[in-house]
């Protein structure tokens, strides 16, 4: 699980973001995608970007990883 964090890091450090935003963008993403709204990416990208964040944020691939962590983490505190 370790190195699924470090390579979530490294996709989002390529989109330059610092390690102080990184934990936030991921928590603005797990709330849009708890809000019962549509979860497409492209919404989630809109969504984001109304928040501050740059446009495009995220990429499907970082979406993934964003799912299958905080997934991973609720299912650790259950």
């Amino acid at each position: 699980m370790e190195e699924i964090h470090k390579f979530l890091e490294q996709k989002l450090t390529n989109k330059l973001l610092t390690p102080t935003e990184i934990p936030r963008v991921i928590k603005d993403v797990a709330n849009i995608m708890d809000d019962g709204k549509e979860s497409t990416l492209d919404n989630i990208n809109t969504r984001l970007s109304f928040l501050g964040w740059q446009d495009r944020m995220i990429d499907q691939s970082i979406l993934d990883l964003i799912i299958w962590t905080t997934d991973t983490y609720q299912r650790r505190n259950q």
